[in-house]
């Protein structure tokens, strides 16, 4: 059995990228999020505190993720010979649960305010935040969507839907709180109080699908299921390698962790008597590796030749 590893590193400026990228990203979610924590609970606000304490949680999963990255560059070593790549949906699982955890919550302390007479909230100073917050977040997302176009970035797509969904929430924040308060400046009484625990309630609700899905994907990564379009382009592929070079039958396993692409296949001859030479063989693990490399800048074959098929 031979193992071939196409030389397909990331570039390091491709790397250098992204964690500049990482770290302004960081930066401002740092920033906005104590400042939304302060307002909030300046404002009596469990929605706008919940919001800064997301924010900062994500935070410091991607600041692990940053460290992540550097020794995703170092490649591989002796003690991890297939290099880190399998840190980076091990941190998206993580990032993920945390936050599923933090919607949960929200949602739970929503229903209790509900059921109890919440606090006045500053109407005003809330609103204000949400708009800010809003026009800062779809700023955000597209400077990190444009800037990491064409890095194959997990952690960076992650981080511009996070952007994404932020300002979407914040965006209803500001709606519910300008609502609130027109009806409190137009004279009402009691109601609007009950907005901040509604808001805290679909900010949840709003938030934990990203999360949800996120766990999800980087799940199936963690337990090795195969993923199917990788799947059914590398049996394609093999079996019209197989049938031009007159092998009659084969076998093909795949796994993906993070940007790191792993493919098995087995090639059976059709008798123990036929013969390859080293070149014939290297010549099909080239137009193998030629055909099956991908986008993702970690991709590990192996081929294996044998007239046995219990060998694949």
């Amino acid at each position: 059995m031979t193992t071939l590893l196409p030389p397909s590193p990331r570039p390091a400026d491709d790397l250098r990228k992204e964690s500049r990228l990482l770290r302004v990203s960081i930066a401002a979610t740092v920033a906005l999020s104590v400042l939304g924590i302060g307002l909030g609970l300046l404002a009596r606000s469990k929605a706008i505190t919940f919001d800064g304490f997301y924010g900062l949680v994500d935070a410091v999963i991607t600041t692990v993720s940053l460290a992540a990255l550097k020794l995703i560059a170092r490649g591989e070593d002796r003690r991890f010979q297939f290099g880190y790549w399998h840190l980076e949906p091990m941190l998206a699982t993580a990032n993920a649960v945390a936050l599923v955890s933090g919607c949960v919550y929200a949602v739970v302390d929503g229903l209790s305010g509900l059921l109890s007479r919440p606090p006045a909230v500053e109407l005003g100073l809330s609103a204000v935040y949400a708009g800010a917050m809003t026009l800062i977040g779809l700023v955000m997302h597209v400077f990190v969507r444009r800037s990491g176009r064409g890095l194959q970035s997990q952690l960076l797509r992650i981080d511009a839907q996070s952007w994404l969904v932020g300002a979407l929430l914040t965006g209803g924040l500001f709606i519910s709180f300008a609502i609130a308060l027109a009806a409190r400046a137009a004279g009402a009484v009691g109601w609007p109080n009950y907005i901040d625990p509604v808001v805290l309630i679909v900010a949840g609700l709003g938030l934990l699908p990203v999360p949800a899905k996120t766990l999800w994907s980087a799940g199936r990564e963690l337990f090795q299921i195969a993923p199917p379009d990788l799947d059914r382009r590398v049996r394609a592929v093999a079996r019209e390698v197989a049938e031009r070079h007159g092998f009659v039958d084969f076998s093909s396993h795949v796994a993906q962790a993070g940007r790191l692409q792993t493919v098995e296949i087995g090639l059976v001859a059709g008798s123990p008597a036929d013969i390859l030479s080293f070149a014939q063989m290297d010549a099909i693990r080239v137009e193998l590796a030629d055909r099956l490399r991908g986008p993702t800048p970690g991709f590990w074959l192996t081929v294996d030749f044998t007239a046995d098929r219990r060998w694949i």
